[in-house]
């Protein structure tokens, strides 16, 4: 298995065609770097960079690589974003169903102040007849509802 380190390093290589500039921003020594790359070059059956005095140079299988690799990459910060946006309580989406009097008085404040302490929260508010509202409640349809609901 490719791991994301190396396919990391493999794209810091493409961006500066070196692998003593590639490892600066790697935060790793160049011999480090190079060996990561020389193990995935033996685990793909394929030479993925042309070393020489004057730099590196990828090879044409390595480019199609590097282009999946930076996609890769994308997905998996991607996917780190979802996760810590999980773990926050204030983020995502809630759904309020109110009253036509209640809403109108009561929310303005409340609404401000989530907008203002959660930005990453996206708030829906339904108004209308609490039966209503608390029948969408039960089906799921909305997260709380005013009144008593049975």
């Amino acid at each position: 298995m490719l791991t994301l380190r190396q396919r990391h390093y493999l794209l810091a290589i493409a961006d500066t065609g070196s692998f003593a500039m590639a490892a600066r921003p790697a935060n790793v020594s160049q011999p480090t770097l190079s060996r990561q790359v020389r193990g995935l070059e033996e685990r793909v059956g394929v030479r993925l960079v042309e070393r020489s005095t004057t730099g590196a140079v990828l090879t044409p299988i390595s480019r199609s690589i590097v282009a999946t690799a930076r996609r890769m990459l994308s997905d998996a910060r991607d996917i780190i974003a979802l996760a810590g946006g999980a773990s926050d309580s204030r983020a995502g989406t809630l759904k309020l169903g109110t009253t036509p009097t209640l809403g109108s008085y009561l929310l303005s404040p409340i609404i401000a102040e989530l907008h203002r302490t959660a930005p990453r929260l996206r708030l829906h508010v339904c108004e209308g007849i609490p039966t209503n509202r608390c029948s969408n409640s039960r089906e799921g349809t909305l997260m709380s509802c005013w009144g008593r609901c049975r």
